[in-house]
């Protein structure tokens, strides 16, 4: 392989001086999705004319982007890739615009366009959240705005931002496991799975990470005054006007 390639991702009719910084983050967020688990992808420029963003892809990290692509193209990728890129279509669609991803031949390797995905088929609202994963990422200079990543099992890295008091109390559990509570817009295409984004974190609390056997001791050493038969105990129980007697 060489030691590297590069591809640019245009979306047309935008430069970046009429491309709002908000918008563009969309964009970046599921280029991300789609691409920013392989290790070796790089974004390098951003040029002029329409928004054409050159990305640099590593020699050790062709064969998997090759591979990612071409799931892309074939409607064989997995879902979160997946969706991710009817989000890009459906922000082209909302953008009145279309966008390519293009070798450093020339070839249009993918295409987002309206006609991708009905843009009605997307849902958003904001709601409240509730993830448990790994703190792995605390970093800010605004002291109001303090960005926080945690890995978790159902939905990959989820980041979030919360205030400077909250991130010196969370510093002392990085790569701890935690749970964090708070509101962010919720989106999903079609048969998509959910994302999250601005998450505004409110709350958290240590995890302990136990094996099932364990927990099970902890409950026995719990003073409870166990019945001798629990079984024959819950046969006996009659429900009188709602209360159980």
């Amino acid at each position: 392989m060489s030691d590297s390639k590069t591809y640019q991702f245009v979306i047309k009719d935008f430069t970046p001086e009429t491309m709002p910084l908000s918008r563009l983050v969309e964009y970046y967020a599921l280029l991300n999705k789609m691409f920013g688990d392989i290790e070796g992808v790089h974004l390098v420029s951003i040029n002029k004319g329409s928004h054409k963003n050159l990305l640099k892809i590593d020699g050790r990290a062709e064969d998997k982007f090759f591979s990612r692509v071409d799931g892309v193209r074939q409607g064989t990728a997995s879902k979160p890739v997946l969706a991710a890129r009817d989000g890009i279509n459906v922000l082209v669609s909302e953008d009145n615009t279309s966008a390519d991803f293009i070798s450093d031949l020339g070839e249009k390797v993918i295409q987002f366009k309206a006609s991708g995905v009905e843009a009605a088929k997307r849902i958003r609202i904001r709601d409240a959240c509730d993830f448990v994963g790994k703190l792995y990422h605390l970093s800010g200079k605004d002291s109001s705005k303090v960005s926080i990543r945690i890995d978790t099992k159902e939905y990959g890295s989820v980041a979030g931002i919360v205030c400077e008091s909250m991130a010196r109390d969370l510093r002392k559990y990085t790569l701890d496991f935690v749970r964090l509570t708070g509101r962010g817009d919720w989106s999903k295409v079609g048969d998509g799975p959910w994302q999250v984004s601005n998450f505004e974190v409110e709350g958290f609390e240590l995890v302990k990470k136990t094996s099932f056997r364990a927990a099970v001791d902890d409950i026995r050493n719990l003073a409870i005054k166990w019945e001798d038969n629990p079984l024959g105990f819950l046969e006996r129980l009659e429900e009188e006007n709602g209360a159980i007697q």
